[in-house]
């Protein structure tokens, strides 16, 4: 079922305010911050084939969509310092593609309160 944009923006509202205050680390609630996150479209991401710690070479991508996006995930204090995890979600993206699934268009870095697209 479609999700109107008024919807959307009225879920995003909620999902925002739920988080703002959040301080935690990036182990304990990323998978509840995305699951979440994706709901606010009306996306399902077990249904979607989304995935959580995907590896990639030595690491692990904290959300694998394929064809569609990566998610990594940092905790809110790194929220100003996204730029020095870029190396590591390039190297995430260069090893995610194969010859039947390329790499996903997009990357995100993701520190709760922050994001990089």
């Amino acid at each position: 079922m479609a999700v109107s944009g008024d919807e959307i923006r009225r879920r995003l509202g909620e999902f925002a305010a739920s988080w703002g205050g959040y301080t935690g680390t990036e182990r304990s609630e990323a998978q509840t911050f995305l699951n979440g996150l994706l709901e606010c479209y009306g996306t399902h991401r077990r249904e979607a084939g989304a995935r959580f710690e995907e590896r990639a070479g030595d690491g692990f991508m904290d959300l694998f969509w394929p064809g569609v996006c990566i998610v990594e995930m940092k905790r809110p204090s790194e929220a100003r310092r996204l730029t020095d995890h870029r190396e590591q979600m390039l190297g995430y993206w260069q090893r995610s593609g194969t010859p039947a699934s390329p790499a996903p268009r997009y990357v995100v870095l993701c520190a709760f309160h922050r994001f990089e697209v």
